[in-house]
């Protein structure tokens, strides 16, 4: 049937395969738990032998200062009896220090062995966790948006990504659109830092896509809403107050689920609600405008986080500075201060944290980031349509 292209169904190969996927990661990862415990049980093993062998050894000893004692009272006036009774005495206090500081050497050791293996467990853990969400993203993507868009679905290359956001530093799939980017160092980050951390959340939010709309009407690389587009003054406020109001519950409609699109995706849609010409159409064909609106929004989310008594107080760090901008960016700086003064974690409609994006974005900024500076090979993906429709993540806003 797959040689007979007219029986070729590419919706359900995705899916099998994105099915398939997730089950060989959850078996892989229920066979590493396995392997876990059974590395647990073997240190316990260890520490019991090691046990044994002290005790052993002490019997010994004790065994032999005994018979000593016996030997010393059966020839007591014999001189060379009575010194060599001490002399074993003091080897047996000796054999038995030893024992003691071998038997410490031996915990040591495996304390060691065992902070090694947790280490590199707890590392597995995350990327197997990364990659199952990946997986189960795509299967979600393929099953709503049909059989269409398979060209879009995640590749080996692009299920990496997900892994790659754990480990500090930029990756080599954010790096072209750090390269890219065209606005100002936000505040509190050097020139590489903000491109690196706009690297990132483009590739997370949009795919490097600028031109791409999700479900609920998010737009662009950064996939901002039209709370930000007002905040930053591209879209007039009067006018999303009241189709906000007009709208009541229908505002967010997740066009995947429902096929209607929701009053934010319309009211975005409308190019009389912008204040920019053109609209949207020309919001999403610009890669300045919106790295503008990027830099601009983020600076809005850290200065309100670098007010007395908020989070960025007292001269934060660059990577709590980053961390805190991408938490913000998915929620709003209210996700970011609950997340980094409360450790409350909020989740947005697509289920991702605060805390994954928080982490995200003081990876991103860590590390030797000079090759963001080198020029960029190939242009960021060309603008879609704004009737295709991309599910992914990101409020960007002040408020959510």
């Amino acid at each position: 049937g797959m040689a007979d292209k007219s029986s070729f169904n590419a919706k359900e190969v995705a899916t099998k395969l994105s099915e398939w996927i997730g089950t060989a990661v959850n078996t892989g990862y229920a066979y590493f738990l396995k392997f876990w415990n059974a590395l647990e049980e073997v240190g316990v093993r260890i520490a019991i032998f090691a046990t044994s062998i002290d005790d052993w050894e002490l019997t010994v000893a004790r065994f032999q200062v005994g018979f000593d004692k016996l030997l010393w009272i059966m020839g007591q006036g014999n001189d060379a009896a009575e010194q060599q009774h001490k002399d074993n005495l003091t080897s047996a206090e000796k054999r038995f220090n030893e024992s003691h500081a071998d038997r410490a050497e031996i915990e040591n050791k495996l304390h060691e062995k065992l902070k090694t293996i947790t280490a590199k467990y707890s590392e597995i853990e995350t990327d197997l966790t990364n990659l199952n969400n990946a997986v189960k993203m795509n299967a979600q993507n393929v099953k709503s948006e049909g059989a269409a868009p398979v060209g879009q679905t995640a590749t080996a290359a692009e299920l990496q990504k997900s892994v790659d956001e754990t480990k500090p530093g930029i990756s080599q799939s954010r790096l072209e659109l750090a390269r890219g980017y065209t606005g100002k160092a936000l505040t509190g980050l050097s020139e590489e830092q903000t491109k690196a951390l706009s690297g990132t959340i483009a590739a997370r939010e949009s795919g490097g896509k600028q031109g791409i709309v999700n479900s609920y009407g998010y737009s662009g690389l950064y996939q901002m809403g039209a709370a930000a587009l007002t905040d930053l003054g591209l879209v007039d406020r009067d006018k999303y107050f009241a189709a906000k109001k007009a709208s009541g519950k229908s505002w967010f409609m997740d066009k995947n689920k429902t096929g209607q699109m929701g009053g934010h995706e319309a009211f975005l849609r409308d190019p009389s609600n912008w204040k920019v010409e053109g609209g949207l159409n020309s919001f999403l064909g610009s890669r300045s405008m919106q790295d503008a609106a990027f830099h601009d929004l983020v600076n809005k989310n850290i200065a309100y986080g670098m007010k007395s008594g908020h989070a960025l107080a007292n001269n934060a760090s660059s990577q709590k500075i980053a961390g805190y901008a991408l938490a913000a960016h998915l929620g709003g700086a209210g996700a970011a201060e609950n997340y980094y003064t409360h450790g409350k974690d909020k989740a947005d409609a697509y289920g991702s944290k605060a805390s994954a994006y928080a982490a995200m974005g003081e990876n991103a900024v860590s590390g030797n980031l000079s090759r963001v500076n080198e020029p960029a090979t190939k242009p960021v993906a060309s603008a879609v349509s704004p009737g295709y429709t991309y599910q992914s993540n990101g409020e960007g806003g002040m408020f959510k």
